[in-house]
């Protein structure tokens, strides 16, 4: 045997175990992802199942997108016994995400998706308030909520509580909603997650 059939030999043979190596390694690469796949499916149906048990968590809904949690708030309110619920269209919405009735009176929503922790960076201020009262006069309803998953800040509370009484203006803060979800017996709408 001369030379380079030694080193034809050693080459088709490192090249084979290379092969080989590279092989495996996809197909260990594949079983994984696969493992990863049924584990995220079983994780979501877990979810979903704890939702309709009326288990939910503030970072639950920290975890929407902003319109995936204008959606959740509307079934929500639905739930609630508001009527006629209609979401803004995505993007400026003028102060309220959500206009509904309950009786005969008309509602404007504010859905705000913070975390939830009294030191956050972003909280319910006392803009997001006179924001949604100035729309509420503008089109003369008397009637405002909002819900977050966060918290208020105290100007923002105290300001709605001493509006005018013909305003009437509800905050509905991260446990408070929570406590509130769970009281409800219905099933509240899920988003699905892509």
């Amino acid at each position: 045997m001369n030379i380079i059939d030694i080193i034809f030999n050693d080459v088709s043979n490192f090249l084979k175990a290379t092969l080989t190596v590279l092989v495996i390694l996809l197909f260990v690469q594949r079983v994984y992802q696969a493992i990863n796949v049924i584990k995220e499916t079983r994780r979501k149906k877990e979810y979903i199942q704890d939702l309709k048990l009326g288990v939910l968590s503030k970072e639950d809904l920290y975890n929407y997108t902003p319109r995936e949690f204008e959606e959740w708030c509307a079934e929500f309110i639905a739930a609630k016994g508001f009527t006629n619920i209609e979401i803004s269209q995505a993007g400026p919405d003028g102060g309220k995400d959500i206009v509904c009735k309950r009786g005969t009176e008309t509602y404007y929503v504010e859905c705000k998706r913070y975390s939830y922790d009294k030191n956050a960076e972003h909280k319910v201020e006392l803009e997001t308030v006179r924001k949604l009262v100035g729309v509420m006069e503008a089109d003369c309803i008397k009637n405002g909520l909002i819900i977050t998953t966060g918290c208020a800040t105290s100007e923002a509370i105290e300001y709605a509580n001493t509006l005018p009484s013909q305003y009437s203006i509800g905050i509905v803060e991260g446990d408070d909603l929570i406590n509130q979800y769970t009281n409800i017996k219905h099933l509240i709408y899920v988003p699905e997650k892509n």
